[in-house]
């Protein structure tokens, strides 16, 4: 189970690298987060044809908990949590995550020492102010 796990999350890593790193040397002239958000749409519609037939619908979720002592919202709580740790949401987050690492971060000029600290103060979401930080170069 866990070596799945770990295998297609590596895997969907190096989908998101490779995919970063073809784009960007495919079209050189526009940003590869660009090209990315012009084909989003197909690939949501494409997840919600594929989570269709294989998840459960709420309420079919919910009936065999409802007999239990246990507060709804407890029950609410947990399936909420269940849901969003889902497989369907991390193949998401693997592939989108390296993707956004290797685009958008080198635009705002993020380097991972920044990421470590919470001091970062966006200009109108174009770049980042870090020269009245103390550990900017």
């Amino acid at each position: 189970m866990y070596a799945s796990f770990i295998f297609w999350g590596a895997y969907f890593i190096f989908i998101g690298i490779g995919l970063a790193k073809a784009i960007s040397t495919e079209v050189p002239n526009m940003e590869a987060y660009h090209i990315l958000n012009s084909g989003l749409i197909f690939a949501l519609a494409l997840d919600f044809v594929i989570r269709f037939p294989f998840q459960k619908t709420p309420t079919q979720e919910v009936k065999p908990y409802l007999l239990l002592p246990v507060k709804r919202s407890r029950i609410l709580d947990f399936l909420l949590l269940r849901h969003g740790l889902s497989s369907f949401n991390l193949i998401w987050l693997f592939l989108f995550v390296p993707f956004a690492a290797l685009t958008v971060f080198p635009l705002w000029n993020i380097r991972s020492s920044h990421l470590q600290h919470r001091h970062l103060v966006t200009d109108g979401f174009q770049r980042i102010l870090v020269s009245a930080l103390p550990y900017a170069d």
